[in-house]
């Protein structure tokens, strides 16, 4: 089974391509340009594979994060499974950051810049959600992880996130928070499929607030 996975939720760029012969992923910290970035990355790992560009399954984030980083996603998702007859699945992006911190016996709180002083965030424990998607403030947010004796930070906000909790015990900023999920993907995605098959046709983002306007992505170029 051939898996594409993309992780554009963030500024976070991450690719991933799991083929009979093992797993290649690559990481950009991409800005606001992972249009540019996400099908030449695409390429670079089918080439290291020596591949045809086919995929049985594409992996993409589902939300929350940055709403065009997610359209990209989704759409090029969408594409490139349509191109080659695969199955598309999208997996819940707070849930991924988490998925492989699953050993720590404290919470385990995944945090993406949502803007206008807002974080996106949600508890887990052990593998487990706690709280449901939060579009939350980081004193609302340091507030609600009050209870818990021991919390590891991660994503790429966590550094904002921690000035919030200074002062405070118990709590550790995991050294990998900027890392990209696409290899995580790839197994959630697995997994995901073979409970639930494919998404819909007109799957689309989970925005955990209306969309405000960003600058237009540019056109994706799927040809090759």
């Amino acid at each position: 089974m051939t898996v594409l996975a993309l992780d554009t939720a963030t500024e976070v760029l991450s690719v991933a391509l799991a083929t009979e012969t093992g797993l290649a992923e690559t990481t950009v910290i991409a800005g606001l340009k992972a249009s540019e970035y996400l099908m030449p990355a695409v390429d670079a790992l089918v080439v290291l594979a020596r591949v045809p560009r086919r995929f049985d399954l594409v992996v993409c984030m589902k939300g929350p994060g940055s709403f065009t980083g997610l359209r990209i996603g989704m759409a090029t998702a969408k594409g490139l499974a349509a191109g080659c007859g695969g199955a598309l699945v999208a997996i819940p992006t707070l849930e991924a950051m988490a998925s492989n911190l699953s050993f720590f016996d404290g919470a385990v709180v995944p945090v993406i810049d949502a803007r206008k002083h807002q974080l996106y965030s949600a508890v887990f424990r052990r593998g487990e959600r706690l709280t449901e998607d939060m579009d939350i403030s980081p004193e609302g947010l340091a507030a609600a992880i009050a209870a818990y004796e021991r919390v590891l930070i991660t994503g790429p906000a966590a550094p904002l996130f921690a000035e919030s909790l200074r002062g405070r015990a118990g709590w550790i900023l995991d050294p990998a928070h900027r890392a990209g999920h696409a290899a995580s993907l790839v197994k959630l995605g697995i997994e995901r499929f073979g409970r639930y098959g494919s998404e819909p046709e007109d799957a689309g983002p989970a925005y955990l607030r209306p969309s405000e306007a960003e600058p237009p992505a540019p056109p994706i170029d799927l040809k090759g």
